[in-house]
């Protein structure tokens, strides 16, 4: 059976809550600007332009967006965090940090990924460095 689903974009700052969007939605994905390390073989200039504290800076603003989008999701809904980097602050550490504070949000575990926490290097997996954490709002 085909079935067909609208999707609409709208613009809006991820780091500022809108009421208008609270416990609205079956899924929300959240792609957050990150440092772009997972994809340095393709972008190898990244290393160059990369500091210690901008990792920090980014890790801030990603637990933020990862908490704003999170009040959007619907109870039973799916929130899912990406980034296209490989580092542990940016990527476990955000989650870490988000399962402390968000209880009601628990790591869903699929075939790819048995901790909930999928990682993809390109000398094992043959694509660029990529994370991704799916969770499950509990009802």
């Amino acid at each position: 059976k085909n079935t067909r689903t609208e999707i609409t974009a709208i613009k809006n700052d991820a780091t500022v809550f809108n009421s208008e969007f609270s416990e609205n939605f079956d899924l929300v994905i959240t792609d957050v600007p990150c440092s772009g390390l997972g994809v340095i073989y393709s972008k190898p200039d990244l290393m160059l332009s990369k500091k210690p504290e901008d990792i920090d800076a980014l890790a801030s603003l990603q637990k933020k967006i990862l908490s704003t989008a999170s009040k959007y999701v619907k109870k039973g809904g799916v929130l899912c965090y990406s980034t296209c980097t490989v580092t542990k602050k940016e990527n476990d550490g955000v989650v870490k940090s988000f399962l402390l504070e968000n209880s009601d949000f628990k790591l869903e575990t699929t075939e790819k990924a048995n901790d909930g926490l999928l990682r993809l290097f390109p000398h094992t997996d043959g694509c660029d460095g990529f994370f991704v954490a799916r969770f499950r709002r509990e009802k």
